[in-house]
């Protein structure tokens, strides 16, 4: 997966004490947007799973497709929000 070097977003969760964050880069010449999670850092107990990791970035926890190229902050914090309720780290 080739990323565009013009789009990446910082997506954050600041609730309830949680100071959580997630980077989101685009993919090149596609409408698909890919959130990574540096778990190494957090030390979250996130389940397994068959995250990639890109160095510098940590692990690929979500890819999402969406019908423009741009991506809102708050799109970006609702993704993180949705991550981190689903496997339960918040």
């Amino acid at each position: 997966m080739l990323f565009d070097n013009n789009y990446h977003l910082h997506a954050g969760y600041y609730k309830d004490g949680h100071d959580l964050e997630a980077i989101l880069l685009k993919v090149k010449n596609q409408n698909v947007w890919c959130m990574f999670f540096e778990n190494d850092f957090y030390q979250l107990n996130l389940p397994r799973g068959p995250y990639p990791t890109l160095q510098n970035f940590g692990l690929m926890v979500g890819i999402y497709f969406l019908k423009t190229e741009d991506l809102t902050e708050q799109k970006a914090a609702e993704l993180l929000e949705e991550f981190l309720k689903e496997h339960k780290l918040i």
